[in-house]
């Protein structure tokens, strides 16, 4: 609707579905852009390499231009992750509330997106034992005050339903269930010691001085991994590739972790490779349009 009251564009059901999903793939490629080339000062090479993700991805080849929430959130979650490496690297508040905006964004278009915050939200216990000016407390604080404005400020019409939305996820309906058929006694204890475990895991991991940008690439690395993975079985159980893409449309936002362990410097890449891997992603390209 944003992109109809931009353009006042009129005209059939056609022409419109196709102004829209052009807009949400130029905005893609410009997310994936800026989020690459001006945040991480990365090569175009890796831009590219992004591209054939998307597109070579199954979920990507199907919805990439579809008027959906899986046609824009792989751009932004290319943007949330590079401005949350810069975040690990350097805490600012600047980083930190754009951050913060964009996550917020991201989950008014899809509650899952949630999970391309979680690595940096992690590394920020090993970026306060650093710096003591900034603690836990506020650096938490900004972010889900911010991420909550930019939720509201795109998602206001359905505030309302949040909570009735809440309640037809599978998955809470499983933890409600799991809540009501536990002994109350068994279920503090059990809360006691996970949370005492956690306690003492964090510890664990802050002793063995690891950066704060170490455990946001092993934490990226580790969503990326389980993508992969889950990826992978419904290639083996999925009887069709339609079904495989739609299958997977909500892992799609993930391949955008891979942007942190993509390293490339031109002095290890021949123009053969450049040139392979530009030819690639036109070839993918072409079988899209």
């Amino acid at each position: 609707s944003f992109v109809l009251r931009a353009t006042g564009l009129t005209g059939s059901v056609e022409q419109i579905i196709l102004v829209v999903r052009s807009t949400l793939l130029f905005l893609n490629l410009i997310l994936i852009y800026v989020g690459t080339r001006f945040i991480l000062k990365k090569n175009i090479t890796t831009f590219l390499i992004l591209l054939i993700f998307l597109i070579g991805y199954p979920a990507g080849f199907l919805l990439i231009d579809h008027v959906s929430p899986n046609s824009i959130l792989f751009g932004i979650g290319v943007l949330i992750i590079s401005i949350g490496l810069r975040l690990a690297e350097k805490m600012t508040y600047t980083k930190l509330i754009l951050f913060s905006f964009f996550v917020g964004l991201a989950i008014s278009i899809k509650y899952t997106a949630f999970i391309l915050a979680l690595p940096a939200l992690f590394s920020i216990f090993f970026i306060v034992k650093k710096d003591n000016f900034f603690s836990i407390f506020k650096i938490f604080f900004v972010f889900l005050s911010i991420s909550t404005f930019s939720f509201s400020l795109f998602a206001w019409q359905v505030i309302p339903f949040v909570p009735f939305f809440l309640t037809q996820l599978s998955s809470t309906q499983f933890l409600i269930d799991t809540l009501l058929g536990t002994n109350n006694y068994l279920l503090v204890f059990i809360s006691f010691i996970s949370i005492f475990i956690s306690i003492l895991i964090l510890k664990q991991l802050i002793k063995m001085k690891y950066s704060a940008v170490q455990i946001y690439i092993y934490s990226s690395g580790f969503i990326l991994f389980l993508t992969i993975f889950y990826s992978l079985y419904l290639f083996i159980n999925q009887p069709a590739f339609s079904n495989i893409g739609y299958s997977s449309r909500n892992l799609l936002p993930f391949l955008a972790f891979s942007v942190v362990l993509i390293n490339i410097s031109y002095e290890r890449l021949s123009a053969f490779k450049s040139l392979l891997i530009f030819s690639l992603f036109l070839i993918l390209f072409i079988f899209k349009l």
